[in-house]
């Protein structure tokens, strides 16, 4: 989309590839997108008119997305969270997941003070994060 002029914005394309869009977050010309249907997936959208996918990776059920300076926080719905290290932006790692007793849809992140909106509660607490175990601990 074209919001130079915000009174008037335009779209400038349309990719028919992604299904279920939920959330993103941009960050050097790469839009990190949670696709209900096909999980994280990375767009090259440095030419607004022509966005691509550079690669995706299927973690299912993706609903809020949120990236700092290292991470990507990705809320999982069925699966509670996900957090993947962005040391290699165009291939994300994952480090860390947290179930969650509802339906993980959106994230908030503060440093490592995670607020997650899951299902009907708020989830509130210090997310620990394991150097190299994958089960992060979650302290109210």
């Amino acid at each position: 989309m074209d919001a130079r002029n915000p009174c008037q914005p335009t779209i400038t394309s349309v990719n028919r590839e992604i299904e279920s869009p939920e959330g993103g977050a941009v960050r050097d010309g790469v839009l990190y997108l949670a696709d209900f249907n096909n999980g994280l997936v990375l767009l090259d959208v440095s030419d607004p008119g022509n966005p691509s996918v550079l690669t995706s990776v299927p973690t299912g059920t993706a609903k809020g997305i949120v990236l700092d300076q290292h991470r990507l926080w990705l809320a999982n719905y069925f699966w509670g969270i996900k957090v993947f290290s962005l040391e290699q932006p165009l291939n994300p790692a994952l480090v860390a997941s947290l179930d969650t007793p509802g339906k993980a849809y959106e994230i908030a992140v503060d440093g490592n003070r995670a607020l997650i909106a899951d299902w009907h509660s708020l989830i509130s607490g210090q997310l620990v994060l394991p150097e190299r175990d994958v089960n992060p601990v979650l302290h109210p």
